[in-house]
């Protein structure tokens, strides 16, 4: 912690069940990396209190955990209420408030004692019914947000234009993009692979994150007589399509350190996301991962999937066929160019460490 600020005490509530969701590691990185640079911490999220995912005083699966979707946030929200009204009685922490929770929150918001921050890990990605609702009640919170809230987090500067129109201009926001744990970062040579090169794509299953390129990339691939592995890890509701194809290894849901052992290895990391309001916006926690393994990354050229330096160890291409030049260009580097790679992609990494976005934190808090 720097030296001019006092510990902070500081209570999260997340609609986010960190036992089952890939993309939790964020909210799980920024406590470990909070809790040890001196603040008093605790996280509330909706789970089973024998499936806590690390061990760590104030990890709390205190919210109610329902499997119904569309009532998922709201269940949780009472929960939070009763938590927040406690916490409120006598000298209340900082509250982070995950946006899923905040529509069913008002009263206990826009009275509560001390500083509260919207948490924004990204817009909803459902489509359909679901999908609308949800983005209905995302402008809902930052409406609120920017009528009481002391400050928000959201992934990159893209998301905050589009927060803006809902947020106003009041409140001040602090941008936090995908992190990755220090312990993480590959200290070793990166070696040229064999003939055969390796492909990962970790996260959600979804047909609206482009996965089904997946099959595009081995079919596009066999034409030219490259041999690719292909790996995949993660659920979603393609899931079962691309189990199917004989040619994918699909590992299913794995927990963080199986996603560090496979990501080890393999040598080309994939950014299947196409454009559009949510990818866009993004900051993929994949590609801090990616990156901290020191893999070379193909993926579809739009501002989410941007950063800066990062010529030598990402090639992004159009959406149509983004892998064909990537792919080509990676499967042609010498030993000495892939430990260029590796090298470009791990220093990358560690301007994204979670202790990094800890700083950064602690100063957006300590400015408002």
């Amino acid at each position: 912690m720097r030296d001019g600020w006092d510990m902070a005490r500081i209570m999260w509530v997340t609609g986010r069940r960190l036992t089952s969701d890939l993309a939790s590691s964020t909210e799980i990185g920024l406590f470990d990396a909070l809790k040890s640079r001196g603040h008093d911490i605790e996280i509330h999220y909706p789970g089973d209190s024998d499936k806590i995912p690390f061990e760590s005083d104030g990890v709390q699966p205190s919210l109610r955990n329902s499997g119904l979707r569309g009532f998922k946030s709201r269940l949780a929200s009472k929960s939070a209420i009763k938590i927040i009204a406690d916490a409120s009685k006598s000298d209340a922490p900082d509250l982070f408030v995950d946006w899923r929770l905040v529509p069913w929150m008002g009263a206990e918001l826009s009275n509560y004692p001390a500083n509260w921050f919207i948490i924004d890990r990204g817009p909803p990605a459902d489509d359909g019914i679901l999908g609308r609702l949800q983005w209905r009640y995302w402008m809902k919170s930052w409406r609120m947000a920017g009528d009481s809230a002391s400050g928000g987090m959201v992934v990159s500067d893209e998301h905050e234009k589009i927060v803006r129109p809902y947020s106003g201009q009041k409140i001040p926001i602090c941008s936090l993009s995908g992190g990755v744990r220090k312990s993480k970062i590959s200290s070793q040579r990166r070696i040229k692979p064999n003939e055969i090169l390796n492909l990962v794509y970790i996260g959600r299953i979804d047909k609206n994150r482009g996965v089904k390129d997946l099959i595009s990339i081995l079919d596009w691939a066999e034409k030219r007589n490259i041999v690719l592995n292909m790996h995949i890890a993660g659920e979603g509701d393609e899931s079962e399509s691309l189990r199917s194809d004989y040619r994918i290894t699909h590992h299913g849901f794995i927990d963080s350190e199986d996603v560090h052992l496979l990501l080890s290895e393999c040598d080309i990391g994939l950014l299947p996301m196409p454009p559009g309001p949510v990818w866009s916006t993004s900051s993929p926690l994949k590609l801090a991962e990616y990156a901290a393994a020191g893999l070379a990354v193909v993926g579809v050229n739009h501002p989410g999937h941007l950063l800066p330096e990062s010529r030598e160890w990402m090639d992004l291409g159009p959406v149509h066929d983004w892998w064909s030049k990537g792919i080509s260009r990676f499967s042609e580097l010498s030993p000495e160019e892939w430990n260029g790679v590796h090298n470009s992609a791990t220093s990358a990494a560690r301007e994204l460490t979670f202790e990094r976005l800890a700083e950064r934190l602690e100063e957006f808090m300590e400015s408002v």
